[in-house]
């Protein structure tokens, strides 16, 4: 049996490197590496269904969080329409175009990198609509690694999220760990590393809060709560294009550090609070206590706490603990497996030739 795979990019980057990875198709399979840009050239399917709109709408509405996000402009109900109308059209017009090429070239498998940014968000939907295989990329949250899945990226992969599944990979506990008590926070401080507003995780895997600014409202708000003589210590994202300076000085409790060292900031915190960062796993595998207040993959008890809402914080902040070693050894270990070895902007043959192996073993699954 002969295989076809689609390799379907939206920058240039991601198109290097599914070129590259056509050296992982065996010789009797077709491999496609196709830019969006090329996706443009193509007629679009004539048949609409309810269900098409739908999705436009959905992914629209996506479109719209990712530009507010990013700008921070607060538009009048004309403007604010009138850009709707225009994403539904445009995002209608790209779905129409790659159901039709993706119906007509008969694709056994679909490959893109990440799985909620608008473009690959409609291809995932088209996919699973015709029952066709996918595989999902992205950067690894360990050093030199690489996401590989078929479920998705981030809050959508399939790390098991059950804690019982980390203790059970140990079967012989030969050290006696315990949790360790509360965090002390009669000083020092507490880290929040800001995120980019408009990145996928905070437009999809942040259900409570929408941006950074109401996540430092939201943490101001808990300090009359908290000792006197603790702070909070916030690193902005470097690839935000966001502005905060209106943020810098308005409460002498609340300091940005910009110019630090992240794994200084971690090491020298009491605890860590984020939304969704990989900061987040960073500082549980470093052992600090954790809080998150999004979807993230790595919100497993015994890791961390997860915080759903504003109520549920103030309490959380004042009964959070270090993770569980047995469960962080052995999340560990098991991230070591999930991922692929390897840096994708300069991919060596053994970094290709795993990927093979996995691709032809996602194809040949019943």
């Amino acid at each position: 049996m002969s295989y076809k795979i689609l390799l379907f990019s939206v920058n240039r980057h991601q198109e290097t490197y599914f070129e590259k990875l056509l050296g992982a198709i065996k010789k009797g399979d077709e491999g496609v590496s196709l830019h969006k840009r090329k996706l443009a050239l193509r007629l679009p399917s004539l048949s609409i269904r309810k269900s098409d709109i739908l999705l436009a709408k959905e992914v629209s509405r996506m479109r719209m969080a990712y530009f507010y996000n990013k700008t921070g402009r607060n538009d009048n109900s004309v403007r604010y329409s009138t850009r709707l109308i225009s994403h539904i059209i445009t995002t209608l017009y790209f779905l129409l175009r790659a159901k039709r090429f993706i119906q007509t070239e008969g694709f056994d498998l679909i490959i893109l990198w990440n799985d909620m940014k608008w473009h690959q968000y409609v291809i995932k939907k088209i996919a699973k609509e015709i029952n066709i295989k996918t595989i999902f990329f992205e950067n690894g949250t360990l050093p030199n690694t690489v996401t590989f899945d078929p479920k998705g990226v981030n809050f959508n992969n399939s790390v098991p999220r059950n804690k019982q599944f980390y203790l059970d990979r140990i079967p012989e506990v030969v050290e006696n760990f315990e949790n360790e008590s509360n965090a002390d926070l009669q000083q020092g401080y507490i880290f929040i590393p800001f995120q980019v507003d408009y990145d996928s995780q905070i437009i999809s895997h942040s259900p409570w809060l929408k941006n950074m600014e109401e996540l430092f409202f939201t943490i101001e708000k808990q300090l009359t709560s908290l000792p006197d003589g603790l702070k909070v210590v916030i690193k902005e994202h470097p690839k935000s294009s966001r502005c905060y300076k209106h943020l810098h000085k308005k409460n002498p409790r609340i300091i940005f550090k910009n110019l630090d060292d992240t794994d200084d900031l971690i090491r020298d915190s009491k605890m860590v609070i984020t939304i969704n960062s990989t900061v987040g796993l960073e500082s549980i595998l470093k052992g600090k206590p954790v809080l998150v207040l999004g979807n993230a993959f790595y919100s497993i008890g015994g890791l961390c706490q997860r915080v759903v809402s504003e109520e549920e914080l103030r309490q959380a902040m004042l009964k959070i603990s270090p993770p569980n070693q047995i469960i962080k050894r052995s999340f560990y270990e098991y991230l070591k497996e999930y991922y692929v070895e390897g840096n994708w902007h300069n991919p060596t043959v053994q970094h290709i030739k795993l990927i093979e192996e996995k691709v032809y073993r996602h194809l040949e699954k019943a």
